[in-house]
């Protein structure tokens, strides 16, 4: 019978590219892994599904355009009500 390798937090880190305090909240948030004492100890695929969460925030290619306070536009409606038009070509 052939041993799985296990990798500590730090491993984990190093693997998936986030920090170590990350991949602890991800692993007692999912949880994956086994606590033996003190310490976590994760097997690939639990390393691979750490590195699988997506960042929190806004997903990939759908982000708002950020805020132009000098955009000539930016605080008026991109169309006006029919009354309001009505109301400017109305000269009383």
């Amino acid at each position: 019978m052939e041993r799985e390798t296990l990798y500590t937090i730090k491993q984990a880190a190093a693997l998936t590219g986030k920090a170590p305090v990350t991949v602890r909240q991800l692993v007692r948030a999912h949880g994956l892994g086994m606590k033996i004492g003190r310490d976590w100890l994760l097997t690939y695929a639990d390393v691979q599904a750490v590195r699988d969460v997506p960042k929190p925030g806004h997903p990939p290619g759908k982000m708002p355009e950020p805020f132009n306070p000098f955009k000539r536009d930016h605080h008026r409606p991109k169309q006006r009500s029919k009354a309001i038009q009505a109301a400017s070509e109305d000269p009383k």
